[in-house]
């Protein structure tokens, strides 16, 4: 027990009980909950930012205490009582951290003082086994992004227009939309959502497909990358690509366009759809195994199949197995690593990195994107997390293995029109 520091200070919010205010177990400090109270217990009046930033500088007077940095903490618990603005609480918490919170927003009926929700501040560590007396503790590594952030939903109004609406739970049912892109300036963007504008560009007839059939299926929200991401901001990309494949995951159905398949090549060759760049493009792998449901449609927004009926093309053409593209509890976890990322092979990313990022839905893994880091890198990255989530035992053989055959994986090229 002599690793294990109980920290108490004045210069901090005092615990509301006989509890102290954190705990450092060798590298790690685990804080206690926080709420936006000075160092008497009371709360602070004023913006989200002004509470924020009490809530940061209650943690960094106790990490002060304990005599460790910042990027120590593996978890606190912050409680604040709004959070509409989220882009206000990450502008104050990233000049105390070095990236945006995880947040994981609870409906509640009462925490102390009626602070009614919460948000998850996790740094990152490594994993790490603690033992405390007869008890072996693990701490996990956990990412900035594990938790459930806001999702952004287009609401599809009777007029045919479209209008971004953010939910941080209690998220109603989406149909979200699969396809490959096409030039940045020809697809329809969140500013252009926002502005109202974009009418004009190639990339709108796709919104309009997902909306139509979407209202087809008594669905009033969608969900498409290209607008309802603020890939502006790194941190909200970073987020939105560790949150992906819950959010194909949690979709009503998902709409797979096929822009390079037309109906009248259908009829000629049915199996012309195995030849759709959509199968070529790294992030559509996880956009066709997460789902619950998911319909093809040709160039001319007609229905082709869903992924049980094309499910002999689809085998043949990707090598995924019938189990998993039937969307068995936990078919994917009973696959190798090595069988998974046979899967991506010969698929194409925009980005050498995202070679690597498409796959972490996959491994059930989170991580922070770092482009210009390259894909062995990101690569090394990936198989640490998969290796401490335990779900494949050979990983590390197998990362061995792809860094010295490096277009394994998936061969990257520069091509702006996937």
């Amino acid at each position: 027990m002599s690793d294990i520091k109980k920290v108490h200070t004045a210069n901090a919010c005092p615990p509301a009980g006989p509890y102290t205010q954190a705990i450092v177990a060798g590298p790690n400090v685990f804080v206690s909950g926080q709420i936006p109270a000075d160092t008497k217990g009371n709360l602070i009046e004023g913006s989200i930012a002004d509470k924020t930033k009490m809530c940061c500088e209650n943690i960094k007077g106790i990490l002060t205490e304990a005599g460790v940095a910042m990027d120590r903490i593996v978890k606190v618990n912050v409680f604040l009582d709004d959070m509409a603005n989220f882009a206000e609480m990450n502008g104050m918490y990233e000049q105390y951290f070095s990236h945006k919170p995880a947040r994981s927003c609870v409906a509640v009926k009462q925490l102390p003082k009626g602070v009614p929700v919460e948000i998850e501040c996790i740094a990152y560590t490594d994993l790490i086994t603690h033992y405390l007396s007869r008890f072996s503790i693990n701490v996990l590594k956990l990412s900035t992004q594990s938790f459930l952030c806001a999702m952004r939903l287009l609401h599809v109004d009777t007029d045919g227009s479209f209008n971004l609406t953010e939910f941080s739970f209690e998220i109603p049912p989406y149909a979200i939309l699969s396809h490959t892109w096409g030039e940045d300036h020809e697809e329809v963007n969140y500013r252009d959502i926002v502005e109202k504008k974009g009418a004009t560009k190639p990339g709108y007839a796709k919104l309009q497909f997902c909306a139509r059939q979407a209202v087809r299926n008594h669905i009033r929200y969608i969900w498409v990358d290209t607008a309802c991401i603020d890939k502006s901001s790194s941190a909200e990309l970073s987020e939105a690509i560790n949150s992906m494949y819950r959010w194909y995951q949690c979709a009503a159905v998902c709409y797979v366009y096929l822009s390079d398949v037309t109906h009248k090549v259908m009829q000629a060759d049915a199996r012309i759809i195995q030849s759709s760049r959509w199968f070529r493009r790294g992030w559509t792998l996880q956009e066709l195994i997460a789902p619950k449901s998911v319909q093809f449609f040709t160039a001319e927004e007609i229905y082709i199949g869903d992924r049980a009926s094309l499910q002999h093309d689809i085998v043949e053409v990707t090598g995924i197995p019938e189990a998993v593209l039937q969307g068995r509890l936990d078919a994917i976890k009973h696959c190798t690593t090595h069988q998974v990322l046979s899967w991506a092979k010969r698929r194409q990313t925009k980005r050498e990195e995202d070679a690597v990022y498409c796959l972490m839905g996959l491994f059930d893994v989170n991580m922070p994107l770092l482009y210009g880091e390259g894909r062995t890198r990101a690569l090394r990255r990936l198989f640490i997390e998969i290796e401490q989530n335990n779900r494949h035992a050979t990983v590390i053989e197998t990362y061995k293995t792809l860094v010295q055959t490096p277009d394994y994986i998936i061969q990257v090229r520069i091509n702006p029109s996937i």
